[in-house]
């Protein structure tokens, strides 16, 4: 299974770098990611290669949460939802072109806690088969975390986040959920 791994800059609320940017990525998951942007990072992964004939008949699973209202004081954001909104858009533009057909489930705010996270994972893993693409989006908090190993991990921070540990959820619990699903092909970006 072929791994891809960029990091790069990204505007917050700067919709249009999205669009002209990072999000060509999954139009061509098979090359290498070139994401060129400002100030703020952006990760993407991936995971997987196309199957024979999937260009006419995948579907595109996707997942958006974009958490700008935390629970904990002083952590609000004011981009998150116009990110996921203009992911929306571009998205729904890929139905008839690259895809079948586009499902899209958007988590905003307070619906995005770890519990619904994670029901909302296992229903995308779920819903796969071979052919499709399975694509998670992110645009709020996150933790670089360096691990015992030297190894980074990056850590969601969502609706419920605690700094005692609740409401999080690290890029390799994603990619795990994701893994539950049939999808030859996975995305993740994460905008933070």
């Amino acid at each position: 299974m072929a791994r891809v791994w960029a990091s790069a800059s990204i505007r917050e609320g700067a919709g249009r770098v999205h669009g002209g940017h990072a999000f060509r990525v999954a139009d061509r998951l098979g090359g290498h990611p070139r994401v060129r942007l400002g100030n703020h990072r952006v990760a993407l992964f991936a995971a997987g290669s196309p199957t024979a004939g999937s260009r006419t008949k995948a579907v595109l699973h996707a997942l958006l949460i974009g958490v700008a209202k935390y629970k904990h004081a002083g952590m609000d954001l004011r981009g998150p939802p116009n990110d996921v909104a203009l992911m929306e858009k571009l998205l729904a533009n890929k139905k008839g072109r690259l895809f079948a057909r586009v499902t899209v489930q958007s988590l905003i705010d307070s619906e995005a806690t770890r519990a619904a996270v994670a029901k909302a994972l296992a229903k995308l893993a779920a819903a796969t088969k071979p052919c499709d693409l399975a694509m998670v989006y992110f645009s709020g908090h996150a933790l670089r975390e360096e691990e015992v190993q030297k190894a980074e991990t990056l850590t969601l921070v969502l609706n419920d986040y605690t700094p005692a540990g609740r409401g999080r959820m690290n890029h390799r619990e994603l990619i795990a959920a994701l893994a539950q699903g049939k999808a030859a092909q996975q995305l993740v970006v994460l905008d933070f």
